[in-house]
C-alpha cells in the first residue's frame, strides 16, 4: 500500500512533467501554476525553482528570473541544468562574465551535451572579444560535431557566413537547417533574406510569411516582409542598387552623400580664381542633381509609395533607416537651396540634418527596444525645426539661425524631460544600472 510521501513523491513527478509539457507549449503562465504548486508540496525543490526562473526568462522578467535560479542553485548547487540556466538568464542581463562561468559550470558536468556547448559559444560570442569569437567559432564546431542538426548552432553558422559575404557557405548551413528544421523561423527569415538578395522577390515574400505564421508577433519580421514588398518597386530597387551590390545598406549610401555634399561645399566656396564661376556652379549642379534623384526617389518609393506602409511596424531597425533617409533626403534638398540661392543657411541646415540624422541613426544601431515615444517626438520636432528652415529658405524669408535651432530644441528637451525621463524609468537596462 502506497505511503503519503510516495503519493506526494507522484504528485511532484506529474506535476513537473505537467509543468515542462506547457513550457514547450509555450504557455509560461500555465507552467509557473504548477511549479508553484510543487514547491508548496516541496519547498526545496530545485526542478521547481529552476522551472520558475525558465517562466520568468520566457516572460522577460529577468530580475525574477535571476532571484529564482539563484534559489535552484541553493537548493542544488552541482546541477548542470540549473547552471545552463543561469547562464541564459546572466547573458540577457549582458553580464557576460557570470554568464560564461556557468555555461562552463555546466559543459564541466555534461561536456557531451550540444545545448550546454552551445550556451556557452553564445556567450563568447556576445562578449565582442575577438579572442573570445574565436572560442565561440570552436565550440560551435564541436556542437556539430556532436550534433549535425543542431539547428541554432546551422543558424549561428549561416548567419556568421552572410554576415562576411560568403554567400555559398550561408547556402550550404541553410540546406542543412532546412532538413533539421525546415520550419525554423530563423531559417525562412534567412532564406528570405537570401532570395531577395538573389532577386527572388516572390519567393523572399513566401518565406517572410512563413516565418510570421510561426510568430506572428514578430515585429522585426513583419519590417523585414514590409522592406522586401517595397523592394517590388523598380524605382526602389534601381536606387537600392546604387552601391555596389550592398542593396540593403542606407548607413554607407548616407556616409557617401555626406561626402560628397562635403567635395560639393569644397568646390563652390574653396575653387580657384580662374575657374569660371559658371563652370564651377555647372559642374556642382551636375554632380549634385543625380544625388538629389537618388534620396528622393529612395525616401517615395520605400515610405511613401507602398499603400501597405500605413500599417508599418515603427520598430528600433525601421526607425534607424526612417530617419537615416530623411536625413539624406533632407540633407541633399537643404544643399539644393544653397546651390539655388547662395544662402549659407542652405548648406548649415544641411551639415546639420546630416550630422544629426547619424546621432539618430547611431542610437538605434545600438538600442534593441523599440521606439520611445517621447524622444520620438523630439527627433520629429527637431526634423520639423530643420524642414521650416528649409522652407524658409527656399521662399526668400530670412530663417532662423542655428542657434535659435538648438535654443528652441533645448526648451523642447526641458518641457519634455519629465515624461522622457519616466520612459526611461521603465527601460530594462535603466533599473538594472540604478538597481530599481
Amino acid at each position: 500500500m502506497p505511503t503519503p510521501s510516495d503519493e506526494n513523491t507522484l504528485t511532484i513527478a506529474k506535476r513537473l512533467l505537467r509543468a515542462h509539457q506547457l513550457l514547450e507549449l509555450r504557455r509560461p503562465a500555465d507552467a509557473e501554476a504548477e511549479f508553484r504548486a510543487v514547491l508548496e508540496l516541496d519547498p526545496d525543490n530545485a526542478l521547481a525553482f529552476r522551472g520558475l526562473a525558465t517562466c520568468a526568462r520566457l516572460k522577460d522578467n529577468l530580475h525574477s528570473a535571476r532571484e529564482f535560479i539563484g534559489q535552484a542553485l541553493r537548493c542544488s548547487p552541482d546541477d548542470a541544468a540549473s547552471h545552463f540556466e543561469a547562464g541564459q538568464v546572466f547573458s540577457l542581463l549582458e553580464k557576460h562574465s557570470k554568464a560564461i562561468r556557468h555555461f562552463e559550470w555546466a559543459v564541466e558536468r555534461a561536456p557531451e551535451n550540444a545545448d550546454f556547448l552551445f550556451g556557452l559559444a553564445i556567450a563568447f560570442h556576445r562578449s565582442g572579444g575577438l579572442k573570445d569569437a574565436l572560442k565561440a567559432e570552436k565550440l560551435v564546431g564541436r556542437v556539430l560535431a556532436l550534433d549535425p542538426s543542431h539547428a541554432p548552432a546551422l543558424s549561428y553558422k549561416a548567419a556568421i557566413a552572410r554576415r562576411g559575404f560568403h554567400f555559398g557557405e550561408a547556402e550550404k548551413y541553410l540546406q542543412q537547417l532546412g532538413r533539421a528544421d525546415p520550419e525554423d523561423t530563423y531559417l525562412q527569415s534567412l532564406l528570405a533574406e537570401q532570395r531577395r538578395r538573389e532577386g527572388h522577390i516572390d519567393m523572399a515574400l513566401e518565406h517572410h510569411l512563413a516565418a510570421l505564421r510561426q510568430d506572428p508577433g514578430n515585429r522585426a519580421e513583419l519590417y523585414n516582409y514590409y522592406e522586401t514588398y517595397a523592394y517590388q518597386n523598380r524605382l526602389w530597387r534601381a536606387v537600392a542598387g546604387w552601391d555596389g551590390g550592398m542593396l540593403f545598406n542606407p548607413v554607407s549610401q548616407f556616409i557617401t552623400t555626406a561626402i560628397v555634399i562635403f567635395l560639393l561645399l569644397l568646390l563652390v566656396t574653396k575653387s580657384p580664381a580662374f575657374i569660371p564661376e559658371m563652370a564651377i556652379q555647372a559642374l556642382a549642379w551636375l554632380v549634385y542633381l543625380p544625388l538629389f534623384v537618388f534620396w528622393v526617389g529612395r525616401l517615395w518609393s520605400k515610405w511613401v509609395a507602398p499603400r501597405h506602409r500605413w500599417h508599418f511596424p515603427f520598430t528600433g531597425r525601421a526607425a534607424r533607416f526612417l530617419f537615416l533617409d530623411l536625413s539624406g533626403t533632407l540633407g541633399a534638398l537643404a544643399f539644393g537651396a544653397y546651390l539655388a540661392t547662395g544662402d549659407f543657411v542652405g548648406v548649415t541646415t544641411a551639415v546639420f540634418l546630416m550630422i544629426y540624422g547619424a546621432i539618430a541613426a547611431g542610437f538605434f544601431i545600438m538600442a534593441e527596444e523599440y521606439f520611445i515615444r517621447p524622444l520620438g517626438l523630439i527627433l520629429v520636432v527637431i526634423y520639423l525645426c530643420g524642414a521650416i528652415n528649409l522652407v524658409m529658405a527656399l521662399l526668400g524669408y530670412k530663417p532662423f539661425q542655428p542657434a535659435e535651432i538648438i535654443a528652441a530644441t533645448g526648451w523642447i528637451l526641458i518641457i519634455l524631460g519629465h515624461g522622457l525621463f519616466s520612459e526611461l524609468r521603465n527601460r530594462r537596462w535603466w533599473r538594472k544600472r540604478t538597481g530599481q
